[in-house]
């Protein structure tokens, strides 16, 4: 998200962003026009805690280090976001929680923080700025952000 400018929409659906050292590093290893706004973010509602080393397992199942810093941090009760395929796999077997920034996004929708005109621009902007997805992961983040929208547009049973 900072990549494509849109770091504050993580805050929309978290009070706290709890990282680990390893990802903090990846986030900062290189300075560039989203440095600024991560490092506000660690001042302000980011927390970095040095958490386990990654698990040899996690590395062996192809995780990068960040994702498997992230699955050996993660508590009972946390959600992950984590956008890799195998990270949420493993998660998942593991009895984690997960989601992705793409279901991060439909959820900033449907708690009606932004319109799903700007999760369709949020998504190309992440395109822009080298985030990979699927067609078919796009066309399901899109579908989801639609059916968002009109989750939050419909009216409470009351």
């Amino acid at each position: 998200m900072a990549r494509a400018g849109k770091l504050t929409l993580l805050r929309a659906v978290v009070q706290e962003l709890v990282i680990t050292t390893i990802v903090r590093d990846e986030l900062l290893d290189h300075e560039d026009q989203t440095s600024a706004a991560i490092h506000e973010a660690l001042k302000d509602w980011i927390r970095v805690c040095r958490g386990p080393p990654p698990s040899e397992a996690y590395l062996r199942l192809g995780l990068g280090l960040g994702e498997a810093s992230t699955v050996a941090f993660a508590r009972n009760g946390d959600t992950l976001i984590i956008d890799d395929k195998q990270g949420r796999a493993l998660a998942h077997q593991l009895g984690k929680r997960s989601t992705g920034l793409l279901g991060l996004l439909a959820e900033v929708v449907r708690l009606q923080r932004i319109t799903s005109a700007e999760a369709t621009e949020t998504i190309g902007a992440l395109e822009q700025a080298g985030f990979w997805m699927a067609p078919s992961v796009r066309k399901k983040a899109l579908d989801a952000v639609q059916e968002a929208s009109r989750q939050s547009a419909a009216p409470r049973g009351g």
